[in-house]
Order: structure tokens, then C-alpha cells, then sequence
């Protein structure tokens, strides 16, 4: 007062709902229902933005949560600033939701889940038996004795891969992956490895052990059907007919290697008993059919030895 007197002045007058106070613009308790704001001072019904209520104390306490835009408690943010995102963590035991850039391993950025904020969720909410992921449709690495596999825009983990694929091994377990066939190999419909295709598509026949898959068998080789199994391989003449060029099956060869003559199938380098070269079939003749009980001969015309009871005649 003027006069120099002092009087008791209620908290209410000059800040509205205050109960208690220790000035005229700071309260320290408010009426029922109301809480006290921190860091103004004041009472209100509904904390200010970056506030959170704590029921224990009737305040509303400043978020302290790095890029926390609106608190739910001390540990939990309810929305990040932009560029943020929501993730579960244990502090000194207590589950505590913090705002990060960039998720944890195993955990996936994720928007649209009806909060605020985009979220870190666990990538095998998305993918089974998924530790780390890029997106919640792409896997990067699965739980150990499982393998990532490519289907249409997904990346899963399966135990073991799709038909037409086949298992490459990398150095981490987890990470080895389901790879199509036709990706290494050209027409390859299924295959052990990289390099070892086991069926061809669109009729294509395997060649050269597996590397690849061609349309017609090419010289040297002949075409192998597999028993109940559409599969058509080219293999080597040589392989099953020594010394054969070109043949239509194991058994049977059609043309020898050069200085080899074809007999009865077979290659030779010289002609058996009763059989002479033809220099320019390269084919081992037998000399009956040109010469009547001829046991030896050196060509279609020339008997060196006949059959017992009978004489050469010049």
C-alpha cells in the first residue's frame, strides 16, 4: 500500500487457478484437475506443446527426449520432429520410446501405423525369420539355417529354395541366398550351382557338363534323353566311343577322329581281319561284300587271302 503496509494478496487474483504461489507470477500447486506448468509457471488444463503431464507431481514437465516433438512421459515420446522416428528401448531397465535416425539393426522405418511419427519396427513383424531388413518387403539377412529368396518384389527367408534356384553360399550365415538358375545360366529351368545347370527350358538341351543350355547338339556330340525327365544333355562321343568325332548315341559312332577309321561303330587305327580302310570314307569295309569268300583284302578289289578251299584268281 502507499502508506507502506503490507497485506496478503490470493494467488488466484493475479494467476488464474492457482491455489499456491510464491510470487505473483510464479504458482506452486494448482486447483484440482488443473497442472502446473514447469517451465511458465502457470495453471492449465491442457499441456503446452513439448510438455508432458506427470500424474505424480499434477506438472507439466518439459520433454527432454532428443528430437522429441510431444511427449507422453520422461522415457516415452509420442512424435519426433521431422526426419525422425519412433523406437522402443530398455533404459536402466525402464521401456523408454526415443527418437532415432536411423532404426536399429533388425528394426524397419515404417509410416502410415496411425501415430504421428514413422516408427522402428521389427523386421520379422514383416518377414518371418528376418533379422535385418532394407524395407518391410526386402530382407537383408535371415536367422541362422534360413535363405533369402527373391519372389516377384519380395525378399523372404526360406529353408530351402524355389525350384529353378539354386543355393550360393556367402560368408555369412544368414545371408546366403536362393539365385535363379537363368540368371547365370541362359535357359538353365533348374540347376545345382552356378555352373551346373540340370535342366534346360524351351527345349534347349545342356551341354558342356551343365554350362550352358543350346538348341541342337554341335559336332562331336549327341543327344542324351534323361529316363522320366524332360531333360535333353549333349554329350561327348568320345567320352563313351573312343577316339569317335561325331556319333548318334553311346553305342554308335558316326565319324572317327582323323587317322581313325570307323568300324562296326568303333574307332580303329587299323582295320580288323576281313575288313580293309576306305581312305575316303575313313570306314573299315568288309571284304565279303565285295569280294565273294575273300577272308583278307586290301580294297574292294584286291583279295590278299580267300577262304579255306578256295584260290586267288588274277
Amino acid at each position: 500500500a502507499s502508506d507502506g503496509t503490507s497485506f496478503c494478496q490470493s494467488c488466484s487474483d493475479s494467476m488464474e487457478f492457482c491455489v499456491e504461489c510464491l510470487s505473483a507470477t510464479e504458482c506452486s500447486k494448482c486447483a484440482n484437475s488443473y497442472y502446473l506448468v514447469e517451465t511458465s509457471k502457470k495453471c492449465t488444463k491442457i499441456c503446452p506443446e513439448s510438455h508432458y503431464i506427470d500424474n505424480e507431481t499434477s506438472l507439466c514437465k518439459l520433454c527432454s527426449i532428443n528430437n522429441c516433438k510431444s511427449c507422453v512421459s520422461g522415457l516415452i515420446c509420442g512424435a519426433c520432429l521431422m526426419g525422425f522416428a519412433l523406437e522402443e528401448v530398455l533404459t536402466n531397465d525402464k521401456k523408454g520410446v526415443l527418437c532415432v535416425a536411423n532404426c536399429s539393426n533388425g528394426l524397419v522405418k515404417v509410416s502410415n501405423t496411425g501415430l504421428a511419427s514413422d516408427q522402428c519396427l521389427a523386421c520379422s513383424k514383416f518377414i518371418q525369420n528376418c533379422r535385418e531388413c532394407s524395407s518391410i518387403s526386402v530382407c537383408s539377412l535371415c536367422n541362422i539355417g534360413y535363405l533369402l529368396q527373391i519372389r516377384r518384389d519380395l525378399t523372404i527367408c526360406v529353408q530351402a529354395c524355389d525350384m529353378g534356384h539354386f543355393r550360393e553360399t556367402a560368408n555369412n550365415d544368414g545371408k546366403d541366398k536362393c539365385v535363379a538358375c537363368a540368371n547365370v545360366i541362359e535357359y538353365c529351368a533348374g540347376c545345382s550351382s552356378a555352373s551346373k545347370c540340370l535342366q534346360c527350358s524351351d527345349n534347349k538341351m545342356i551341354i558342356d557338363d551343365g554350362a550352358k543350355c543350346v538348341d541342337s547338339c554341335p559336332s562331336g556330340l549327341y543327344l542324351k534323353t534323361a529316363v522320366n525327365l524332360d531333360t535333353f544333355e549333349c554329350r561327348k562321343c568320345e567320352t563313351f566311343i573312343a577316339f569317335c568325332g561325331e556319333c548318334f548315341s553311346e553305342r554308335a559312332c558316326e565319324n572317327c577322329q582323323k587317322g581313325y577309321f570307323l568300324e562296326s561303330g568303333r574307332c580303329v587305327d587299323k582295320c580288323s581281319p576281313g575288313y580293309y580302310s576306305n581312305d575316303s570314307s575313313f570306314q573299315c569295309l568288309l571284304c565279303t561284300n565285295f569280294l565273294s569268300n575273300c577272308k583278307e583284302c586290301a580294297s574292294s578289289k584286291i583279295c590278299l587271302i580267300c577262304n579255306l578251299g578256295f584260290a586267288l584268281i588274277e
